[in-house]
Parts: structure tokens; sequence; C-alpha cells
């Protein structure tokens, strides 16, 4: 199904989106701390959440984010917050 099929879903998206946004402006702190750990651990639930919502895009996103943290690669762990943070800023903003 895509997002926009059903406007009831793509609110569910679009609220979990704004949560989303909102952990990872607190989870920066974490990667700026190389904080591998904590990183890890919403990276992963950023993927499972992502997937069943149908956010096969993020949830690749988190993916990279927590290969990163699990290889405690501080570059990679920086690119791929980057690009996870960018890409929900995106996705929440084409929902609107």
């Amino acid at each position: 199904m895509n997002i926009t099929e059903s406007p009831k879903f793509a609110k569910m998206c679009r609220d979990y989106l704004a949560f989303l946004k909102e952990e990872l402006d607190t989870l920066r702190q974490d990667v700026e701390q190389m904080n591998f750990e904590r990183v890890h651990r919403i990276a992963h639930k950023t993927k499972g959440t992502s997937g069943a919502y149908k956010l096969d895009d993020i949830s690749s996103k988190a993916r990279a984010l927590q290969e990163s943290a699990d290889a405690g690669d501080g570059q990679r762990l920086t690119v791929a917050f980057d690009e996870l943070y960018d890409l929900v800023k995106v996705t929440l903003q084409n929902l609107q």
C-alpha cells in the first residue's frame, strides 16, 4: 500500500515521523559523544518500526546506522546519522 492511499495510514506515518524526528534530535548528542550502545539501541528500534510502517528507505538508513554503531566506526556513524535524519525530515515534509 502506498502511504498516501489511506488518509488514516498517512496520518499514522506523519505522527510516527514527527516522533522519530524528535527522538533523532535527542540522539544527535549520543552520536556526537560516540555512545555506540545507545545509538545501536535506537537505530535497531527505528529499523523495525519504520519497516512496520512500510518506510523501507528509513528502515534501511537505520540499519546502516546500527551497523556503524556495531562496528564502532565514528566517521560512518556520523554520516549514517546525518543521512537518516535528512531522510526523515524530507519524508515528513513530503507527507504534510
